[in-house]
This record gives C-alpha cells, sequence and structure tokens, in this order.
C-alpha cells in the first residue's frame, strides 16, 4: 500500500525504494520529472516529506544541486510545512549516496532500508524559524531509520 493514495491523476509513482533500491541509481533512473513529492515512513510511524518544483541541475561529475524557492518540508504527523532557504540548495544528489534536502536538514543515504541510522538530520538548521523545536520534523531524532519510501511526480500537462 502507498503511503500516498491518489484520488486524481495528476501524479503518480516514480520511484519506490521497496521494489526500486535504496540507493540513488533507482531513483535518478525513474524519476526525470522536475515536480517532484518525496514521502519517508519513519520507525516511529511518522510520515515526513518535501516537495521540490525543479530539477537538479549537474554541477560536477556525480553531484546535482539544485536551488529551489517553492521547494519545502513536511511533516504530515504534525500537519506542518517547512519552507527551505533560498540561498541553499534545495537538494543535492551526490553520485549514488542518494540525496541531501536543504544544508543537512534532511540527508538520506544509500542502503537506508538495511543499515540503521544511515538518515540524518540536523533540522532546523536552515529554517530562521525559532518557533521551530529542534528535529521537529524527524520526531526529535538526529539519526533515524526510514522504512519507506516513495517519490511522486506530476504528469506532463499539454498546454
Amino acid at each position: 500500500m502507498s503511503l500516498l493514495q491518489l484520488s486524481s491523476h495528476d501524479m503518480y509513482i516514480c520511484y519506490q525504494a521497496s521494489t526500486d533500491g535504496d540507493k540513488g541509481v533507482g531513483y535518478h533512473s525513474n524519476c526525470i520529472s522536475p515536480k517532484q513529492i518525496f514521502l519517508f515512513e519513519l520507525d516511529n510511524e511518522d510520515i515526513i516529506g518535501g516537495f521540490f518544483s525543479k530539477e537538479p541541475m549537474r554541477s560536477k561529475e556525480g553531484q546535482y544541486t539544485m536551488k529551489d524557492n517553492n521547494a519545502f518540508l513536511f511533516s504530515l504527523t504534525n500537519k506542518t510545512r517547512y519552507p527551505i532557504k533560498s540561498d541553499v540548495n534545495a537538494i543535492t544528489y551526490i553520485n549514488d549516496d542518494f540525496f541531501i534536502i536543504g544544508d543537512d536538514d534532511l540527508a538520506i543515504h544509500k542502503n537506508f532500508l538495511n543499515e540503521p541510522n544511515k538518515c540524518t538530520s540536523k533540522f532546523p538548521r536552515n529554517f530562521g524559524d525559532s518557533n521551530t523545536q529542534q528535529n521537529e520534523l524527524t520526531g526529535g531524532q538526529n539519526y533515524f531509520n526510514v522504512v519507506k519510501m516513495e517519490v511522486f511526480t506530476f504528469y506532463e500537462q499539454d498546454e
């Protein structure tokens, strides 16, 4: 069962870690649309995610980065949205090591489904909101485990 039940035909799942593998290559080969929603189910059953409206650009060999003024992290559990500061990369992909959101606000490393503590958070490092509690996004954890990950993308609309 998917983490997000789609009621419209505007989006589709382009990546599921359980079937496509928990390394960057599975994600990179399946998700090529710029608008994407990432969903993560943590081992404490919290569901968090991120939205990105732009496609990452290659900045150097094996690394892609992207600044995105529309990007944000969110917690479905806390019903809270956290915009990413525009002066940092919204997302960075490094070789097959998977990706980093913001300035290490959320980092998901390869083999995250099979090895404990392969995910880290320094949240709210780049949010500048004094009301945001330390690691509010991941339930107070600096190291956490993801038990399920899915990426959704939007169908291209003919104009």
